[in-house]
């Protein structure tokens, strides 16, 4: 018997079912995979742009890869991390911002983040992305460091000292982190504070020049009880090693605890004026207190010589080496005002006796040899010991080959002189005075190319400078 036709249109409303959603699937895929395709392209393109070190590229290639690939969120803080490097701080904002609404910035995105921000201005906010980072991506001794250093610099030296303590529990072998725990620590724990920056010493000897003074005042505490004498060490130290914030602290508390403690009033004055404001009462109070304290007269001069009044720097320094003759650094500074003074014979001799008196001094010795090129004596054998004792002494200090290369110019050298400066622009090529010099030597040789190009690198060098100042006149006239 002839079976009734049931299944047949059930099987046929399943296939069409089946063929509708294998079209369906088509047409997403048509959809999804052109924009899957272009993420990886654009991914591709990033990575070859980051190793051709073209980051501003990178940036925007990431940034289309992260919009583009599902669940690559992290390549939003590579895209931020990438404008950072390219200085383009705006646009690493906008990546940043963008990774943390997802969920997507890794520890180093964080401090990025915040870094950008920071650059911009916006100090406030950068700690607040520091403060988020540590909650978001855990404790890291780079977050926590950032943190403490935007404490110190509002003054909160307890919240800084605590941040910095927690970093060195995670990475106790980080220099960096107890030699600015122990400059914080100067002004709660000398004797903590020493104890830091020695370890400090000891992960990093590179950290010696920036350690030396400090320490050297620090041991001198164990000389005195006096309050305010040891808190002047303090400032003094911190200062020496260019730490004037919290030299200022340290000074202020030194005059509030002896109001009539001369040095304490002078090295106030002194940290006033490296820190860009007026210390001229301070310095009236040191003289006040202490006319006759050699040091207070030679800040007194350095005060006057800072403001290009070189007669009242010349007596003040004069005073110095009366009360104390055997300083051989009263006797430079005696130098220095003298010869800004335009008294180049009392410099000589001012040099001289500091170089007598210490005859490993650098300063003396640039002194002398600055004078014979100031004064054009290029066969002056004063000049000339004095550069050879510089090359003796500091080899490695480009001003050294500098004035080398000026006073062979000067005497009509030219490839002595050229190969001195070289040596001084392969030692610091950022200065720009060892290239503004050397282009001065290829326009008295007729090296018009090689002058010009030197000249338009101390513009780059020095914008704001005298010598890109100079450079720019002379390109003027040279080159119009």
């Amino acid at each position: 018997m002839e079976q009734p036709f049931v299944g047949g249109g059930g099987e046929l409303n399943r296939s069409s079912v089946g063929r509708q959603a294998a079209i369906l699937l088509i047409l997403v895929a048509c959809l999804i995979l052109p924009r899957l395709a272009v993420g990886w392209l654009n991914l591709e393109m990033a990575q070859q742009a980051l190793r051709e070190e073209d980051y501003i590229v990178a940036s925007w290639a990431l940034a289309r890869a992260a919009a583009r690939l599902p669940g690559q969120q992290a390549l939003w803080g590579q895209a931020g991390q990438a404008a950072l490097k390219a200085g383009e701080f705006s646009l690493a904002q906008r990546w940043f911002e963008q990774g943390a609404r997802l969920d997507g910035l890794t520890v180093e995105d964080w401090l990025g983040y915040g870094d950008c921000l920071f650059a911009l201005g916006q100090t406030e906010a950068a700690a607040q992305i520091w403060q988020q980072g540590v909650r978001q991506a855990g404790p890291s001794p780079h977050l926590l460091y950032r943190l403490a250093m935007e404490d110190r610099r509002n003054g909160n030296y307890t919240a800084a000292i605590e941040k910095l303590r927690s970093a060195l529990r995670l990475a106790p072998e980080d220099a960096r982190l107890h030699y600015e725990l122990g400059l914080l620590l100067t002004l709660q724990s000398p004797t903590d504070a020493l104890s830091e920056l020695m370890t400090a010493l000891s992960l990093d000897p590179s950290l010696e020049v920036q350690i030396r003074p400090l320490r050297a005042d620090l041991n001198r505490l164990s000389l005195s009880q006096d309050n305010a004498y040891r808190l002047t060490l303090i400032g003094r130290g911190l200062l020496a090693v260019g730490q004037t914030d919290l030299a200022l602290v340290a000074l202020e508390r030194a005059v509030q605890t002896n109001r009539q403690y001369a040095e304490a009033w002078a090295w106030l004055a002194e940290a006033r004026q490296q820190a860009g404001w007026e210390g001229r009462l301070q310095l009236d109070l040191a003289l006040t207190y202490g006319s006759t304290i050699p040091s207070i007269q030679a800040l007194d001069g350095l005060y006057w010589l800072r403001l290009g009044d070189y007669p009242k720097a010349v007596q003040a320094y004069e005073r110095a080496v009366s009360l104390e003759p055997e300083n051989p650094a009263w006797w430079i500074g005696l130098g220095q005002a003298t010869e800004a003074a335009g008294l180049y014979l009392q410099a000589r001799d001012a040099y001289q006796r500091a170089a007598l008196l210490d005859a490993q001094s650098l300063e003396a010795w640039r002194g002398l040899a600055r004078l014979s090129i100031v004064t054009a004596s290029p066969e002056d054998e004063i000049g000339l010991y004095a550069v050879q004792r510089l090359i003796d002494l500091a080899p490695e200090d480009w001003r050294t080959w500098d004035l080398a290369g000026q006073l062979a110019a000067l005497r009509w050298i030219p490839a002595e002189a050229e190969t001195h400066f070289l040596k001084a622009i392969e030692l610091a090529p950022e200065q720009p005075e060892p290239h503004f010099h050397l282009a001065l030597l290829y326009l008295d040789q007729g090296s018009t190319f090689q002058a010009y190009e030197r000249l338009k690198l101390v513009q780059e060098l020095d914008p704001q400078g005298p010598y890109g100042w100079q450079a720019w006149r002379i390109l003027e006239r040279y080159f119009p």
